[in-house]
């Protein structure tokens, strides 16, 4: 027998050949129907905490079903267009609420108005010296931070001159908070949540004879289901300093929660606290804005009016600051 021409060309039958194809409208399609999944998920977040992660992204899951209704109907693919039109109208309906404006009374002409600000300054800030310049410029009356360390506080220095009344809880955790104000801060305490005693702070202003009280707090973020679990037992005990004291109230802080989810609402209905004026205000991950998550907040009693809110540069932090003008 003579030996096989190394030249020859293999047969079909001793040599096999894969192929893998990716089909774009196949790919497309993969990817729509693992949206309609998740944003099913989203909409099972409004009624279990099991499914809390996946609640938060409900504009996005509203935008994403929007655009593959227009894509499917241009398709003129008359179930996948229905689906996503009736996911859309889903997700608006849990949106309006907070997106869109209700009827308000009028302003009451020469009634005094409060500026806070609220911000996570993120514990390693690295541009710490342009985020206390940056507050120095905002013209807030109450300035209320998070994530401030024993290290971090002493830097904090400059803003004791501009607002010389403070209640300060600096921790090495995440969980440090500081308020500063320009008005005197009237019965100053720090409120202890669980064994590891995670603080928020609360005092009273007295401003044009309106005793207002503040409040500044940061909730555990909401990593597995223990972390979810934790969160909303501090959510739930902080709504209950509501039920004894119905002063005129300002919270101010990261809830690590979003205006739509079980969570933000539990909390508002037990607290009796409104979430205004309606809006998108994105608040981390800062990079992302406006693309991100409002999970830091202003929230205020009934009897007061926020009259504008606004975010402002991260600066050195992964969330962005809330600026809001509150009256009576």
């Amino acid at each position: 027998m003579s030996p096989l021409n190394p030249e020859m060309p293999a047969s079909p039958s001793s040599k096999k050949t894969f192929r893998t194809r990716i089909s774009v409208p196949g790919l497309t399609e993969g990817v729509a129907w693992g949206l309609a999944m998740a944003s099913l998920t989203g909409v099972l977040g409004q009624i279990s905490w099991l499914f809390d992660p996946m609640s938060h992204f409900i504009p996005h899951y509203f935008i994403g079903a929007l655009m593959l209704t227009v894509l499917f109907g241009v398709q003129r693919r008359i179930v996948p267009t229905g689906v996503f039109a009736g996911l859309a109208v889903v997700h608006l309906i849990i949106l309006q609420p907070h997106l869109f404006p209700s009827t308000r009374p009028p302003e009451r002409s020469g009634a005094p108005q409060l500026r806070v600000l609220w911000w996570n300054l993120q514990s390693n800030n690295a541009r710490l010296p342009e985020a206390i310049e940056f507050l120095s410029k905002r013209g807030a009356d109450v300035i209320a931070l998070g994530e401030v360390t024993p290290n971090m506080l002493s830097n904090l220095g400059p803003l004791e001159t501009s607002h010389p009344y403070s209640i300060k809880e600096p921790r090495s955790d995440p969980f440090g908070i500081a308020l500063y104000s320009r008005y005197p801060i009237f019965e100053p305490e720090v409120l202890a949540f669980g064994p590891d005693e995670l603080p928020t702070l609360e005092g009273q202003l007295l401003i044009e004879g309106q005793v207002v009280r503040i409040q500044a707090t940061h909730a555990v973020p909401p990593i597995g289901f223990r972390g979810i679990r934790q969160r909303n037992a501090q959510l739930r005990w902080l709504a209950q300093r509501f039920d004894s004291n119905r002063l005129p109230t300002i919270l101010l802080g990261d809830l690590n929660t979003t205006p739509w989810s079980q969570a933000f609402r539990q909390f508002i209905d037990r607290s009796g606290l409104v979430n205004q004026p309606p809006g998108f205000f994105p608040t981390w991950p800062a990079p992302l804005s406006p693309v991100g998550l409002p999970i830091d907040h202003c929230l205020v009693t009934a009897s007061l009016r926020v009259h504008s809110k606004q975010t402002g540069p991260p600066l050195g932090s992964d969330h962005s600051p809330i600026i809001i003008n509150v009256g009576w």
